[in-house]
């Protein structure tokens, strides 16, 4: 996340604009991409809007995400990429990794 927020151009913008970023449309945008392509990579998360408040608050998102036991992430090898992937609920049972 602090490689994806060093990409973003740090506006010299004096004027205060009230960025209305809601963590529910986040949650459904992160939810609408792994179900899109059943595993994303964690970069493309935040592809959409560069803005940093937005960015903010989608890494809020997919911590919210984490701890609803909605998605988990993968990665193979040490500072390898990281995927994200949605969890499938069983019927009356826990929640387990999607195939």
């Amino acid at each position: 996340f602090k490689r994806i927020l060093e990409r973003t151009v740090d506006e010299k913008n004096y004027l205060i604009n009230a960025d209305n970023v809601k963590i529910d449309d986040r949650i459904e945008h992160v939810l609408a991409a792994i179900d899109t392509d059943g595993e994303i990579r964690f970069e493309e998360l935040f592809a959409d809007d560069t803005r940093k408040i937005v960015l903010v608050v989608t890494f809020m998102a997919i911590l919210e995400l984490i701890k609803m036991a909605q998605i988990f992430f993968r990665q193979e090898e040490q500072f390898g990429p990281i995927f994200v992937k949605r969890r499938i609920a069983k019927d009356n049972g826990p929640v387990t990794q999607a195939e």
